[in-house]
């Protein structure tokens, strides 16, 4: 059996405590360690979202804020704001870490716009650059850093949300054409929630079933051109 018994709190005595007036911050050094690693990156992000360029112009439509977004995306890119985290080879700077530091002060410019430039380039072109082979990053990277192809990461559906394994998009490898052949068999296999899809994607990394001779091979990534130059979709792509 056992025995509980109480005890008196223990506080501290009142002559141990007091209040020193001559404490003091020292704010700038303080704020040097909160810049952390990758200082110089937070800085220079800060000035570049400080911009009326990069800033959210209240009272537009969501047509006109959406078109804006897509303009600020083409002058981070002149302003070699993006390209950190790709390879050197690309005119990148291998610096990922570098990379997520300057991507989080964008939201001071425009939340908007940090989402957008994060599926262009933290989605789409990561995707590409970490699942493609080096064919594919020479055809694709160069296009996907400096906003000719504009893209999307579809990896979401209907009835799977965000429960990868579960997707139910195929991509049926045919022998006879060497293609893959991708197929939202249903309604629920549809993808949702796509960023850059609704206007300006020209192409999307789609996640999928890999299906070959019958046999599932769980989930992989594909290329997929979505809509010609124009802006039109390619056949056999709706949305």
């Amino acid at each position: 059996m056992t025995q509980t018994i109480s005890r008196p709190q223990q506080l501290p005595a009142t002559a141990d405590i007091r209040d020193d007036e001559q404490a003091t911050v020292d704010t700038a050094e303080l704020g040097e360690l909160l810049l952390g690693k990758w200082a110089h990156v937070r800085r220079m992000a800060r000035e570049l979202a400080g911009r009326p360029e990069v800033h959210k112009v209240e009272g537009l439509t969501h047509h006109d804020h959406r078109r804006r977004c897509l303009d600020q995306l083409h002058y981070l890119v002149e302003q070699k704001a993006v390209h950190r985290a790709f390879p050197e080879a690309f005119g990148g700077d291998d610096d990922h870490g570098g990379n997520v530091a300057g991507f989080e002060e964008l939201v001071v410019g425009d939340p908007s716009l940090q989402i957008k430039a994060g599926v262009q380039w933290g989605l789409f072109g990561s995707a590409v650059m970490h699942l493609g082979t080096e064919g594919h990053h020479e055809a694709w990277l160069p296009g996907i850093m400096n906003m000719d192809i504009p893209g999307c990461f579809a990896m979401t559906e209907t009835g799977h949300g965000s429960d990868v394994a579960s997707i139910a998009t195929t991509a049926t490898f045919d022998p006879a054409t060497d293609e893959f052949v991708i197929d939202t068999p249903f309604r629920a296999a549809w993808k949702d929630y796509i960023g850059n899809g609704a206007i300006d994607g020209r192409a999307a990394v789609v996640f999928a079933q890999l299906i070959t001779n019958g046999v599932n091979h769980g989930v992989h990534g594909f290329y997929v051109d979505l809509r010609d130059a124009d802006g039109t979709f390619r056949p056999g792509i709706g949305g």
